[in-house]
């Protein structure tokens, strides 16, 4: 009779990274996968694993933060209209008027944090670079 030879599929750490970030967790991008959690955690101890992984969810947060950067306009737009609507609720305009303030003053802030961060950096690359 013939063997009887089990091929074990070899698992790319792109297909891994890729299983991972749409799974959310080891467990289920295992499951997905077709393997054991514990081959997932190993993968994960490798530097060079790791680094990858990291650099794959760096750019899925930044393709993310970009799609709704992109929406920011439009759903302000969304709640000027609503709030200046005379047909609306008092309550639901009054709520758009307060969601409006706040997101604002919230954004404010930040782009303040943001330029003096930068002008911070820019300085201190200013003097280390009078250092040298």
């Amino acid at each position: 009779m013939g063997r009887v030879i089990t091929l074990k599929k070899r698992l790319t750490d792109e297909t891994i990274i890729a299983a991972l970030v749409e799974a959310g967790s080891i467990k289920e991008a295992a499951g997905k996968l077709g393997c054991t959690p514990r081959t997932l955690y190993e993968r994960m101890k490798k530097p060079n694993f790791r680094e990858m992984y990291n650099q794959a969810k760096g750019e899925l947060m930044k393709s993310a933060t970009a799609k709704l950067q992109g929406a920011i306009a439009g759903s302000v737009d969304t709640l000027i209209e609503i709030r200046d609507d005379k047909d609306a609720a008092k309550q639901t305009r009054a709520n758009c008027a307060v969601a409006i303030l706040q997101y604002g003053a919230k954004l404010m802030e930040t782009t303040d944090i943001t330029e003096r961060l930068e002008a911070l950096e820019a300085a201190l690359e200013l003097r280390s670079e009078d250092a040298l």
